[in-house]
């Protein structure tokens, strides 16, 4: 079955409803694209940019050069760039797709715009499903393509200077396992630690008010399994073990109540033979921050 990026709900900041599909081809699954819309040619110039859509510009209309620098705590292998007017209807002016962090300058007219920018993206963007911003802030990225070596990460700003300060954030979540404490009386052996109930699905451009409606629950079902499940480097006696493990959620920071899932550490281990596991919740889950676990046998 084919994997693609789709449009969420909207935020409270959202005025339309607008459903627009949008399509990716998700490289690490090696997928097919179902196309509804015209996709972006590449077109690789010397400058390194891949694509580029002016069509909001009268032809022969003089253009100045919108320079932005992007920041990132993960390595970037792509970026892309859109550039929006911001007026009422936000249209799109410019895209450009890029590899690596550096972007040449891109052709855009003075005054107020709304850049952003997606890194590490696992394939292209429809960009005839892309005219508005309003569509592109409904893009959504599903965990089981991400890869925690270069995760998907994006940055929003609305500004009319001719140079542009972007900071990215990534959407996984790091879930720091910081110690483990071993409370019986026999040694706990084998010990690993998965997650589930992982929000499989998260808005690009969202900061917060993620509400998982599907989730993953075993490390096969990512690309990535190792996001989902360790071992501990030893057992766990009479001693606190403090292994320094990282898995990695999705944002889930809705309200704990009854019919919201919850993402979960599960501790598995042997203790004289017999499998015992321990469960705790990891909630909330914020995009950009990191959760620092402990865990107690007992």
């Amino acid at each position: 079955m084919s994997q693609f990026f789709d449009f969420g709900r909207s935020s409270g900041r959202f005025f339309s409803k607008v459903f627009v599909s949008c399509f990716l081809l998700p490289a690490l699954l090696a997928a097919t694209v179902i196309a509804v819309a015209v996709t972006a040619t590449a077109c690789a110039g010397e400058s390194g940019v891949s694509g580029i859509s002016s069509e909001t510009l009268e032809p022969g209309q003089v253009k100045d050069t919108l320079h932005v620098r992007v920041s990132a705590r993960h390595p970037i292998k792509t970026l892309d760039i859109f550039v929006y007017r911001d007026r009422p209807t936000k249209p799109l002016e410019t895209y450009v797709r890029v590899e690596g962090s550096a972007v040449p300058g891109i052709p855009s007219e003075s005054g107020d715009r709304i850049v952003a920018a997606v890194a590490n993206s696992p394939a292209e963007f429809n960009l005839e499903a892309l005219r508005s911003f309003d569509s592109i802030e409904l893009l959504s990225m599903d965990y089981r393509l991400e890869d925690p070596a270069a995760p998907v990460m994006s940055g929003v700003l609305a500004s009319a200077s001719d140079t542009v300060d972007l900071p990215l954030t990534p959407l996984l979540c790091p879930i720091l396992l910081v110690s483990v404490e071993n409370a019986l009386d026999t040694l706990a052996e084998d010990v690993t630690v998965t997650l589930r109930q992982v929000n499989s699905r998260a808005e690009i451009f969202r900061s917060d008010g993620f509400r998982p409606t599907e989730t993953v629950d075993t490390p096969q079902e990512a690309a990535h399994p190792e996001m989902m499940k360790a071992r501990l480097p030893c057992d766990v006696g009479c001693y606190v073990q403090y292994p320094g493990l990282t898995l990695y959620g999705y944002p889930n920071d809705s309200q704990a109540v009854l019919g919201i899932p919850q993402t979960e550490l599960v501790l598995d281990c042997s203790v004289g033979g017999v499998r015992h596991s321990t469960v705790v919740p990891v909630h909330p889950l914020r995009r950009g921050e990191t959760a620092a676990i402990g865990l107690r046998i007992e």
